[in-house]
């Protein structure tokens, strides 16, 4: 059993079952004493108590200079999208960055594939809010077979080439494909969809089920921050149940998020320090896997995405483990 993971889901409280369609979300709430002493990034830009540089390292691998200037730490979600010049990059994990002091933290491309510059003019209607979320479920898929560091995320595994490049082990572009043609096609349907879902007072985080099954999870230890993150999360849980096609329609119920959360608290984990303050993590479990930051022995962020495909590196691992000669 993995101590920190277990004793967190255990803390948590479920709410009741909200659905529309396909999509179910139920909401997760923690008792706490308050809200946690760190600023989101977005609100440390906005106090320009923060700044983002480039940092040239001949070719190494790719980095940004962030610098807080403020009295607070500055937390800085995976997935998160930052542009310095002509370069837009994604942050590759979540990172704490402590008060008066600077990182270089590890980034990567925003690689479309095949989608043209005139394509992508989708984004200027929110499209961006869910890229933001896929980029980071895509991180959270791949980034615990690497070996332990942000820097060894591959980035052609979290984009895959396709529009959004969602946290299919194995690179699926055509439900990539379908995304992109179900935003296209289908904005009235998602917006509606999306604007059925309201975030609770005190919420902290949220697990989605689609078809019945859970599809994901995110957790954040500030409810003032989640409730500002719930918006893009429904976007992005909308527009992927109404890319869903054929599914076995199962019921969604508390009880089936219940035991994934009861899952986490079993599953393999890899970790180390973070760039910042506190310290990464990759997990998985029964076909689900994820990544977060914990600093003092205290979960700062969850996110974690189901698995549809296991590409070879993932069945070797796993063939390993059940031999007794894997690393945990």
């Amino acid at each position: 059993m993995n101590e920190i993971l277990a004793h967190w889901a255990q803390g948590l409280h479920l709410g009741r079952l909200k659905s529309r369609g396909l999509l179910g979300l139920v909401p997760i709430f923690q008792p706490s004493s308050g809200e946690p002493d760190y600023l989101a990034f977005e609100e440390a830009v906005e106090r320009q108590t923060l700044t983002v540089t480039e940092i040239m390292d001949g070719g190494g691998v790719p980095r940004f200079k962030v610098v807080n200037l403020g009295e607070q730490p500055v937390l800085m979600l995976a997935g998160e999208m930052l542009s310095v010049g002509k370069e837009k990059r994604a942050v590759k994990g979540t990172i704490l960055v402590p008060e008066r002091s600077q990182c270089a933290v590890p980034v990567t491309r925003i690689m479309c594939g095949r989608w043209h510059a005139t394509t992508l003019e989708f984004m200027d209607t929110g499209a961006d809010k869910a890229l933001k979320i896929a980029k980071r479920m895509g991180q959270a898929a791949v980034g615990y077979f690497g070996e332990g560091k942000l820097e060894d995320m591959d980035p052609e595994r979290v984009w895959d080439g396709g529009g959004y490049g969602l946290a299919y082990a194995g690179g699926d572009r055509s439900r990539n494909a379908d995304m992109l043609h179900v935003y296209l096609e289908k904005l009235d349907e998602l917006f509606k969809l999306k604007e059925g879902f309201s975030c609770a007072k005190g919420q902290k985080g949220l697990i989605a089920l689609i078809h019945g099954e859970v599809a994901g999870i995110e957790y954040l230890s500030s409810p003032k921050l989640f409730r500002s993150l719930f918006p893009t999360l429904a976007h992005y849980y909308a527009l992927q149940a109404l890319s869903e096609r054929g599914g076995k329609g199962q019921v969604a119920s508390v009880a089936k998020a219940r035991v994934f959360l009861e899952c986490l608290g079993f599953c393999n984990v890899s970790r180390c320090r973070g760039v910042g303050c506190g310290e990464s993590m990759r997990f998985e479990a029964d076909g689900v896997a994820g990544s977060g930051l914990a600093d003092e022995g205290r979960i700062i962020h969850i996110a974690g995405t189901r698995i549809h495909q296991q590409n070879e590196k993932v069945k070797i691992k796993k063939e390993k483990m059940r031999n007794g000669s894997g690393k945990e």
